[in-house]
């Protein structure tokens, strides 16, 4: 079937700086010395980013993330039908791939998901270096989620962030996933540019060329994750996407018996949340699929620092609409469940422990940041709700009995907003 490839473009700008990794032992038959400087492959990027620099202040960041959160997703919710609908029983799933060594951030993400029944798929590139509300660890890059809190706060992180349901999560040190490629016989890529590494006395060599090319495992990883001089992050992802197309097509022809032992023989250091059963259909299923692959639509923003990205909400909305409808949640759907929370008496972890709560009791979890100097240290916890009507009264007190609150912590708000239908304020009184 025909792939309906809408790659979405960033910005060009300077490469991320993640942290050094040792790069792939070059394969002396057919490594080529190229000299003291790196050498761009002549093979430009047919794939050209446009640049939209959007710049603000590294204070504003966590601000820019609440804020984009809310008038992406929530509007999407509110405007999009739903496969989902009541009567209708979801068959998409969905999972969260990262490449990521133990203990160290994401090197590269994708999102992968399926629908047996409709036999439709979706491979969604998602930036490590965009700016999301990690639960209970604050405002940070998606890529940190994992080394901040583990794969199930990544797997929150993008859920909160993309406003769907993810179903299960994958990470595999890149070890790890160059034994699942060999165990698949090899992928088939196109290699856009030669893959360089250092080599001794300042020089580089190619470990890959560019062309179409059948990679074993590690040069297939070396290629998914090089970044060239001068790269930004969204320029390399295309090569990930590379990758996966090799990967599902591979699985595909191997059959379901030798993808399941591959997956289950993968060894220390990989972590998995679904069923390698699951993981196996998802593979094998995504190389017939009738799948949209994208990147999930960011901008540019301007930390004074590293590159890192914001979420342009336009773009998510006709993302999410078009390939993840049927895993928007249906409290998303809901009208007057959004709850937003702030932290006032600074416990590491709260948020992530109020969001559970919350999203268990069928609200959106929006997260607020952390209240200044947490002045609720030694103050109740307060509900705001935006007037005095039974309905808003009654909305304030199912969210108080969620979170183990008493009723009388639901306050009325004399002061409108837009952002969520009820605000919490952490205080003393809750307990995680």
């Amino acid at each position: 079937m025909s792939k309906d490839r809408r790659k979405k473009r960033g910005p060009v700008r300077a490469p991320s700086r993640l942290p050094a990794t040792p790069p792939p032992a070059p394969d002396p038959a057919t490594t080529i010395v190229v000299g003291g400087t790196t050498r761009r492959g002549e093979r430009r990027r047919a794939r050209q980013v446009k640049r939209r620099k959007r710049g603000i202040g590294v204070a504003a960041v966590v601000a820019l993330a609440a804020v984009l959160l809310g008038s992406g997703v929530f509007a999407f919710a509110r405007h999009q039908k739903h496969s989902g609908d009541k009567g209708a029983v979801r068959t998409q799933r969905t999972l969260l791939m990262q490449i990521a060594d133990p203990g160290g951030p994401a090197v590269e993400a994708a999102l992968l998901a399926h629908d047996a029944k409709r036999k439709t798929g979706a491979i969604v590139l998602l930036p490590t270096r965009v700016i999301t509300e990690i639960p209970g660890r604050g405002s940070a890059a998606f890529g940190q989620a994992i080394s901040l809190g583990g794969p199930k706060v990544a797997q929150e992180a993008l859920a909160d962030l993309m406003g769907i349901t993810v179903d299960g999560s994958w990470v595999l040190p890149r070890r790890a996933l160059a034994s699942l490629i060999d165990q698949l016989g090899g992928v088939d890529v196109s290699v856009d540019t030669d893959v360089l590494a250092a080599a001794g006395g300042g020089t580089k060599v190619i470990i890959v060329r560019a062309g179409q090319q059948h990679l074993a495992g590690s040069n297939a990883v070396a290629f998914a994750t090089y970044l060239g001089s001068g790269e930004s992050e969204l320029e390399r992802l295309p090569r990930l996407q590379e990758l996966l197309d090799g990967l599902t097509a591979a699985a595909k022809a191997k059959g379901r018996a030798a993808v399941l032992a591959a997956v289950r023989g993968l060894g220390a250091g990989v972590q998995l949340s679904s069923p390698a059963g699951d993981v196996a259909n998802l593979l094998i299923g995504l190389a017939s699929d009738e799948r949209i692959e994208d990147t999930l639509p960011v901008h540019e923003i301007d930390t004074g620092g590293p590159t890192a990205y914001g979420i342009d909400p336009d773009g998510l909305r006709t993302l999410v609409g078009n390939a993840l409808a049927d895993s928007v949640p249906a409290s998303a759907l809901a009208k007057g469940n959004r709850v937003l929370v702030q932290n006032g008496v600074g416990k590491p972890g709260v948020g992530e422990s109020v969001r559970s709560k919350l999203t268990g009791a069928g609200f959106i979890y929006r997260p607020g940041g952390n209240v200044p100097g947490f002045t609720f240290q030694h103050k109740p916890s307060v509900i705001l709700i935006a007037d005095a009507t039974d309905a808003s009264i009654a909305t304030g007190q199912r969210v108080a009995k969620a979170l183990g609150l008493p009723a009388t912590d639901v306050k009325t708000s004399a002061e409108g907003q837009s952002v969520a239908d009820v605000i919490v304020i952490i205080g003393v009184d809750y307990k995680p």
